[in-house]
């Protein structure tokens, strides 16, 4: 798993955490804006990367699937269909069995980032922000002509 995100109900919430989070000593990276959110991202003790999010608005999935990236991922039209509108899941009561924990490969960070990770640790808020917000979508919105 790359990281786990929570959502919390405000800029003021999230505000709230990042000052809870740096008086207990872990070093916390933003708000960075992703645009469609607000974020700061932290490294629980076990090492797993963890970030707190929220949104003021509704998020217009249209502006934020980059089709580039859909595309290099593989994803065809049903797979990008069915992760926007997912199933409904009905509990199974715990009766589902574990899974093997080899069948799939676990998350591995890229060395080429290990040195921009290291260079993050040394960064203000605001150059964290300025380096890593990227607020615009990346697909544009749809214009619907009067007429």
């Amino acid at each position: 798993m790359q990281h786990v995100a929570f959502n919390v109900d405000s800029e003021a919430a999230l505000m709230a955490m990042r000052d809870r989070l740096r008086t207990h000593g872990h070093f916390v990276m933003g708000p960075i804006d992703h645009g469609m959110c607000q974020s700061i991202y932290a490294t629980a003790p076990e090492g797993l990367m963890i970030e707190f999010s929220t949104s003021a608005a509704a998020i217009d999935a249209d502006e934020w699937i980059d089709p580039e990236v859909v595309a290099f991922c593989g994803i065809d039209a049903s797979d990008l269909a069915r992760y926007r509108r997912p199933a409904s899941f009905v509990s199974q009561g715990g009766t589902v069995p574990q899974p093997d924990p080899h069948a799939k490969p676990n998350f591995v960070f890229p060395d080429d980032w290990r040195e921009r990770g290291e260079a993050l640790f040394r960064m203000s808020d605001e150059e964290i922000a300025a380096a890593l917000s990227v607020p615009t979508p990346p697909v544009p919105k749809k214009r619907v002509a009067n007429g």
